[in-house]
């Protein structure tokens, strides 16, 4: 998934530089191109469009803020966490390995 999201993202920073500056832009476009093969099952593309708007435009909170913000949450109340908390943080380790060779 990563390097198919890799070649995507990097296609799109050559090809369209206002999207270097700007992860709502991005991310937007990154799912318009993914919705455009996708089937919904009835939703028009005109609305999936119009929501890819509102997110390109900045007016809903940022994908990242939001993972950010509940990795916090869950780092500092036991409560607040799923149940897949402790089976991520076993793989911490391998992950960050991961990544590091990527």
């Amino acid at each position: 998934m990563i390097s198919g999201t890799r070649e995507i993202v990097e296609k799109l920073l050559w090809n369209h530089p206002h999207l270097r500056d700007d992860d709502n832009k991005l991310l937007a476009t990154v799912y318009w191109h993914r919705a455009s093969v996708l089937d919904f099952d009835g939703i028009e593309l005109e609305v999936i469009k119009r929501f890819l708007q509102v997110l390109a435009d900045g007016d809903l909170p940022n994908f990242e803020s939001i993972g950010r913000c509940r990795r916090k949450l869950q780092e500092e109340s036991e409560f607040l966490r799923g149940e897949l908390y402790g089976e991520r943080h076993k793989n911490q380790e391998r992950v960050k390995e991961d990544l590091r060779l990527w």
